[in-house]
């Protein structure tokens, strides 16, 4: 077990990084020491594509091809691959994925990873997010040698504080964005708004919004995600709900919705709410929906 001194030093390095003022390759590198192991590494992963959005590892590993693992070798992991079907907090190593001989023949490991020295790994599940998928891992040299149990007990101790710190570092994220939406400025506004998340469920809806869906004149909530009776608009919105969202920059068209009452159509404009990093767009990834051309309330 590590002196106790050292593991509460990196302890106090991992708050850091949650405060965003830690320095990510020295800590990684100071938590890998704890293991006698080269280096670690933390990756923040799209759920839906399984793509690194956000990727580090200790300053030991400075040669790590970051590029071609982003654009290739993340995508074929066999690592990642199971580790992200773990559940929060679960523990994976080589062993529980692949045999010694299948490693051996594995692409990741041996055009990868092998060049730089390495080959084993203990990592861990520690945040899931309706969108992203956080994962740590120490990385290890053949000399090294495969995890045992002090490696494993090691990491099961240390897990707790890496995730307390992650939550926190997401929750900052959400309160920062919140901010940059302007949740309360909403309410002034004199048009319908809501604010989706990435699965189109509405996170917040101003006062003009929830009379407007009061009224299911063609747009409801069903199941906590915005739907419109409008086939046509509800395509369009599917399609545009895609395009508003990272990674796709491109500017949504406005459209029509017809309502029920066949009184005048409702035009929805969808935009892209802004992150200032992936942690914002992992923690609370959204949209913005107005509404307009539309009598609510007093308005006809």
């Amino acid at each position: 077990m590590a002196d106790e001194t050292v593991f509460y030093d990196v302890v106090d390095r991992i708050n850091a990084l949650a405060l965003d003022d830690g320095d990510w390759p020295e800590t990684l590198t100071l938590i890998a020491d704890l293991f006698g192991a080269v280096g670690g590494s933390f990756e923040l992963l799209e759920t839906k594509t399984k793509q690194p959005v956000f990727f580090q590892y200790g300053s030991e590993l400075g040669d790590a091809p970051t590029q071609s693992y982003l654009a290739y070798y993340g995508n074929i992991s066999p690592r990642v691959k199971f580790g992200i079907t773990q559940p929060t907090g679960a523990i994976s190593y080589d062993h529980m994925i692949l045999s010694e001989s299948e490693i051996d023949r594995d692409e990741f490991y041996m055009d990868c990873i092998a060049p730089q020295g390495l080959r084993y790994f203990v990592g861990a599940k520690l945040i899931c997010s309706p969108s992203h998928d956080a994962v740590f891992a120490i990385q290890r040299s053949p000399e090294q040698g495969h995890v045992g149990r002090a490696e494993i007990a090691t990491m099961e101790r240390l897990l707790p504080y890496l995730q307390n710190a992650m939550d926190l570092k997401f929750r900052i994220a959400e309160a920062q964005t919140k901010a940059a939406v302007g949740i309360d400025g909403l309410e002034q506004l004199q048009e319908a708004c809501l604010i989706l998340s990435a699965t189109g469920a509405v996170l917040h809806a101003n006062a003009e919004a929830d009379a407007l869906l009061s009224a299911q004149d063609g747009v409801d909530v069903i199941n906590g995600r915005l739907t419109f009776a409008d086939k046509a608009a509800a395509r369009w919105y599917e399609t545009a709900l895609g395009r508003s969202l990272p990674p796709d920059d491109e500017p949504t068209p406005d459209f029509p919705a017809q309502r029920r009452s066949g009184r005048r159509p409702y035009i929805v404009s969808l935009r892209r709410v802004p992150a200032q990093n992936a942690f914002s767009r992992a923690a609370w990834p959204a949209a913005s929906l107005l509404l307009s051309g539309i009598p609510t309330g007093s308005r006809g």
